[in-house]
């Protein structure tokens, strides 16, 4: 009787053994890729942010379809200095 348990308890442990290594390297995976957030965080930040492509899409087709690209933003400082411009033609103190 005492070597059905010993050999029991020895099959058990070996199975558990590698599920038990699996769940503790998966949980340090997850700690790293996620940090602190749980399966529904990241579930509902998966699904936030899928339903946020349709629209996204519609937006990039409709900026093709007018010409618009990242070449066509001016940048804050580029803006400020023909604000400048406009405002000293304006007031008659640079030519047109």
């Amino acid at each position: 009787m005492k070597s059905f348990w010993a050999s029991f308890g020895g099959q058990v442990a070996a199975a558990l053994l590698p599920v038990a290594l699996v769940g503790i390297i998966g949980l340090l995976i997850w700690r790293r890729l996620f940090g602190a957030q749980t399966a529904t965080d990241v579930v509902n930040n998966v699904i936030d942010s899928a339903a946020t492509i349709p629209s996204g899409l519609t937006s990039l087709v409709g900026s093709a379809i007018r010409g618009e690209s990242e070449a066509t933003y001016i940048t804050q400082a580029q803006q400020t200095q023909l604000a400048a411009e406009a405002l000293a033609r304006k007031q008659g103190r640079l030519g047109p």
